[in-house]
């Protein structure tokens, strides 16, 4: 069975009206309405769940008593939850979509519940056509590859059983459900991604598994960034990022100890937050298996 949850729980601040922008009327209906008829005219959507702020709960119920009409939460990511508890036990796969989006095409739909057949997750993107630049405080840092920046809209489709692992293994805050998938899922995603590097592919793997074991400790690392530091400041050569890789190495050996692996300095970062970046099927030391030759390797 194919679900579509549409959200609508929304306040619509930004919209700067007495009522949420999902309830604004364009001619006589509703734009929650168009939405809502939009995935009612697709042949894969078997069901439409409607998530609501509970003040509305009665005018959409009355208006769509053919749909499920929930409750929302405090927060986007609860209002996505409460549709996903609200799926039927033979839920396959799920969309979730913004109320507030009601010109989504059939082919959009269409898409997104097909691609559900070879992947547990996809997710509606547009590439930007707006020039994109890092910045820091109103300086810019660097002129991004616009060819390479997409902005994620709605709908985002799941595999049920996956979506509604990822809620209820939720850590921290999330701006949308794309954002819920495991760490498996997201090493992966990065591994084919233009992100990916050489630190990625390797010492990633030991930190999902916890056993940090890079072989490389944080005496080593202090050592070298140490010199570096050192001989910037014989030099006058001011520098920002240095000097706080320093003081972040020598935290961390206070914390675990001068023989720790250096990438226990993500630990760091674990502990502060009260997180574990944990995930299953990742080795606890990496070995090569490359063979040697002879004048290539030292």
């Amino acid at each position: 069975m194919n679900i579509a949850i549409i959200l609508a729980g929304g306040s619509g601040t930004r919209f700067k009206s007495e009522i949420p922008k999902q309830y604004f009327k364009i001619g006589n209906k509703s734009i929650i309405n168009y939405t809502i008829d939009s995935f009612e005219e697709s042949s894969l959507i078997d069901k439409i769940i409607i998530v609501v702020d509970k003040k509305y709960i009665n005018q959409v119920s009355q208006e769509n008593p053919q749909h499920i009409v929930v409750s929302g939460g405090k927060s986007r990511f609860e209002s996505s939850y409460n549709g996903i508890l609200a799926c039927p036990k033979n839920c396959k796969k799920v969309l979730i979509h913004d109320a507030a989006r009601p010109f989504v095409s059939q082919e959009i739909i269409t898409s997104c519940i097909e691609a559900l057949d070879n992947y547990e997750a996809v997710v509606t993107s547009i590439q930007t056509t707006d020039t994109v630049i890092k910045s820091k405080n109103m300086e810019v840092l660097q002129v991004e590859d616009r060819s390479q920046i997409f902005l994620n809209q709605t709908p985002q489709g799941f595999d049920y059983k996956t979506i509604l692992n990822a809620h209820e293994n939720r850590v921290g805050s999330v701006t949308d459900d794309i954002s819920l998938l495991d760490l498996n899922k997201t090493f992966k995603g990065i591994a084919v991604s233009s992100g990916n590097s050489f630190v990625h592919e390797t010492e990633s793997q030991v930190i999902l598994n916890g056993s940090y074991n890079i072989n490389f400790t944080m005496d080593l690392v202090l050592k070298d960034t140490g010199l570096f530091d050192s001989l910037a400041k014989k030099l006058n050569a001011p520098l920002e990022i240095s000097p706080k890789i320093v003081e972040i190495f020598k935290d961390g050996q206070k914390k675990y100890g001068s023989r720790a692996w250096s990438s226990m300095i993500v630990k760091r970062m674990e502990d502060l937050n009260k997180i574990d970046f944990r995930a299953d099927g990742f080795p606890d030391e990496l070995v090569d298996n490359e063979p040697e030759e002879k004048g290539y390797e030292i």
